[in-house]
């Protein structure tokens, strides 16, 4: 997938079990800088900041079992990103 991005997106909806998770992520942007976190009931519970090319885990602890939300969003109210690449390997 690849996009531009003013303000987040919500990528994908995780399913967690309680204790500590690891997701596999390869992620990139031409311009910008964007976040990657992981959300439950709208509190981040993970985040990582990427602004270029980078790959790892998003690695957080699952403090109850159940839906998690995987979110990109532009570092900056007013700014943008382009060209953004995100993999994820679950």
């Amino acid at each position: 997938m690849l996009f531009s991005l003013q303000g987040y997106y919500d990528l994908q909806t995780l399913k967690a079990e309680k204790g500590n998770m690891e997701i596999p992520y390869e992620a990139a942007v031409e311009e910008g800088t964007i976040l990657l976190q992981v959300t439950k009931d709208d509190k981040v519970i993970y985040e990582e900041e990427v602004t270029s090319q980078k790959e790892g885990l998003l690695s957080f602890e699952a403090p109850k079992p159940g839906s998690y939300d995987l979110i990109v969003r532009v570092k900056g109210e007013e700014e943008k990103a382009k060209e953004i690449q995100i993999h994820t390997k679950l």
